[in-house]
């Protein structure tokens, strides 16, 4: 959809037209976790998605200014059916899914959907990398023609890719001889200059973390609706959601500036002969736990006033989240190394103590 855009950095959130979307809806529920994790939601379970851009998502009780996002989940069903899917592209990439849905008693009161589904292989960026499996199991409970309980399960489990990626720039190969005296130089493109710097190799074992997000998350949802009488009805949804995402950062921030840089032998004391670069890291590990539990609920009212129908929703929601964030960086010391011009790094590291954080907000 024109607009709609992933947030950059928080491949969990969305934007429409460049602005944040605060509102993310479940089957017509708030699903907003709070902050991003980071991770890639699978969407397998998911039906369809509902946008409203703009004011126009005051309809749904909250005027925000890009607009409000409404997930509809895959619900079981009473013919029995089951179907097996598969995609695979020329980057690598596969996913495999399962999706098996039916009644479980003959009088169709109880339904079922069990949905699973792999995800592997990498996208078409190098060092993105899929190894994820996820379950979807759901019950329908179809006490009567007024009254039904869903209830909705739902488990993500591996690696999912990163957002950004990186290159390393072998600066060595920028060096060239100029003076009387043939001393090494460098040569790098003047400001503005196009020039194609050559890269190690991405795909060498030392270089590939980047990004790596590793997630566990656990979701459990019911929905009750029940309608006392032809005017009168009621929803009430309770969501319990646990996710553990340890992330893992190598991000290149730039070249140190002069002659720092550079490392020279010991003998050159012109400095002219430099034999290696050094490049300034930061090496991050971050460990986000998320507890989050909400329960939302309505009350829907249609009556006639004349010739006129009437609609009066009674809305309530009270949601507890509860935010661990754990994290651990390089302060010191830190460099890549370029060594010998071999498409290998040599990594020097000296953590600082790890920094923990604990959050607790309810509404």
């Amino acid at each position: 959809m024109p607009n709609v855009t992933l947030r950059a950095g928080a491949p969990d959130q969305l934007q429409v037209r460049s602005i944040d979307v605060f509102s993310v809806f479940r089957n017509s529920f708030r699903y907003s976790t709070g902050s991003s994790l980071n991770y890639r939601k699978d969407l397998t379970n998911i039906d369809r998605i509902e946008i409203i851009k703009g004011l126009g998502s005051a309809t749904t009780g909250r005027g925000e200014a890009g607009g409000v996002v409404n997930m509809i989940t895959k619900k079981p069903r009473e013919k029995r059916a089951t179907s097996i899917r598969g995609v695979l592209d020329n980057y690598g990439y596969y996913k495999t899914e399962l999706d098996t849905t039916g009644s479980l008693t003959q009088n169709g009161k109880v339904l079922y959907r069990a949905i699973a589904a792999y995800t592997g292989g990498e996208t078409y960026s190098p060092n993105e990398e899929y190894d994820l499996i996820n379950f979807y199991p759901s019950l329908l409970f179809r006490f009567n023609d007024r009254t039904n309980l869903l209830i909705e399960g739902s488990l993500q489990s591996g690696e999912t890719p990163g957002a950004t990626l990186f290159e390393i720039a072998d600066f060595r190969k920028e060096f060239k001889r100029a003076g009387s005296n043939n001393a090494i130089v460098p040569n790098l493109p003047n400001v503005g200059a196009l020039q194609k710097i050559p890269t190690l190799d991405l795909r060498h074992p030392v270089t590939l973390p980047w990004i790596d997000p590793d997630a566990q998350i656990y979701e459990v949802a019911t929905t009750l609706n029940h309608k006392f009488t032809d005017w009168l009805s009621t929803r009430q949804t309770a969501l319990l959601y646990k996710g553990e995402v340890d992330r893992e950062f190598l991000r290149l921030s730039g070249q140190l500036s002069g002659e720092a840089g550079w490392i020279f032998r010991p003998t050159d004391t012109a400095r002219l002969n430099p034999i290696d670069f050094v490049y300034a890291l930061l090496f991050e590990t971050n460990e986000t736990d998320l507890k989050f539990f909400s329960y939302q609920g309505d009350f829907l009212l249609e009556y006639h006033t004349g010739a006129m129908a009437h609609q009066t929703l009674l809305g309530y929601e009270y949601t507890t989240r509860s935010l661990f964030n754990r994290t651990k960086r390089v302060t010191d010391n830190r460099g890549y190394r370029v060594i010998e011009n071999r498409p290998y790094l040599s990594l020097k590291r000296s953590d600082m103590l790890p920094q923990a954080l604990t959050t607790h907000t309810d509404r």
